[in-house]
This record gives C-alpha cells, structure tokens and sequence, in this order.
C-alpha cells in the first residue's frame, strides 16, 4: 500500500489564501515552506496586510539582493514606497518594471494609485 505524500501547497494556492483572507492557515504554510524568493514575497505580502511595513520591506530587499529584476519584488518595493509616501520614487519604480515588462498590468495598476496620490497631494 503506498502512503501519500502530504502536498505542499504551491505558490498560487498561498497567494489565494492571502487574498481570501485565510491568513493564519497561509502564515503557517509560509512559515513552514523553504526560504525562495517566492515564499519571501508571500510573506512581504502578508506582513503588508499587517500593516509592518519594515518587516515587509526587509524581505523584499532581500529578494532584490539575489534576483533585482524580480518583477513582483518590484512591484512590492513600489506598494511600500507609495505607503511611506514616497509617490516619486514608487512612479520610477514603476516606469522601470514597465520597461522591462510593458504589459504588466499589476504595475499599471500600482502606478496609477501613485499618480492619483501625487495629485491629491499636490
């Protein structure tokens, strides 16, 4: 008789939970998965919606030491510059993940909510 193996959850399925609201289920999983770039990310993601920012930021910038041109890394890096107000800066980001990826629509997105910022501040 063979025994499953207990399946980790991917990615995509961690990310689900975070966007459902599923949060403790998805601390634990990425708290018990390896230490990628995409798990760091995730819990970039999951400290962003807690509100601890510097934490979130911690591993973001370490996902951008081994991998800068991570898109989604960026684009996190641009979400926290737009929450510590620094709409300048997270425009450029943007512009830069832009060139690199034109399509990207989560990018559009997030420099759109800098630009509408920006004018409201003005």
């Amino acid at each position: 008789m063979l025994l499953q193996q207990p399946v980790l959850p991917g990615v995509k399925q961690i990310s689900d939970l975070l966007r459902w609201g599923v949060w403790d289920k998805a601390w634990k999983l990425i708290n018990n998965g390896p230490a990628t770039a995409d798990i760091r990310l995730l819990k970039a993601d999951y400290l962003i919606l807690h509100n601890d920012y510097p934490s979130a930021e911690k591993e973001v910038t370490t996902v951008l030491k081994t991998a800068p041109n991570n898109i989604k890394a960026l684009q996190l890096k641009a979400t926290l510059q737009i929450r510590a107000r620094k709409l300048p800066q997270a425009i450029i980001t943007c512009k830069n993940i832009l060139k690199a990826s034109p399509a990207s629509e989560e990018t559009e997105l997030i420099m759109g909510r800098a630009l509408l910022l920006q004018k409201k501040i003005s």
